[in-house]
């Protein structure tokens, strides 16, 4: 995709600081990750106006991986940390 960068790429843990360095290294080794190839197409689907179950059909990813990579890439809005519940109260 052109003109597009996550900005956070997702690796595996590098063997040296020399590999790692400006590469994202996950906390949890064990931890899943897409490739750089599923990431573009859930961003490229997200950029089309998809949502995200739509999304989520489409690709098989769940909607928290999809919302995930969507707010990485600017594309979706952060979470404020209150509930829906908060903000009806208000």
């Amino acid at each position: 995709m052109r003109g597009f960068s996550i900005g956070t790429v997702y690796a595996p843990k590098a063997a040296t600081a020399q590999e790692a360095r400006g590469a994202y290294v996950p906390h949890c080794p064990c931890m899943n990750t897409l490739t750089v190839e599923q990431q573009q197409r859930i961003i490229a689907l997200l950029q089309q106006g998809r949502s995200l179950r739509e999304v989520e059909r489409i690709t098989g990813h769940r909607r928290e991986t999809i919302s995930l990579y969507g707010r990485l890439a600017g594309i979706l809005p952060r979470t404020s940390g209150t509930s829906a519940a908060q903000n009806l109260a208000a």
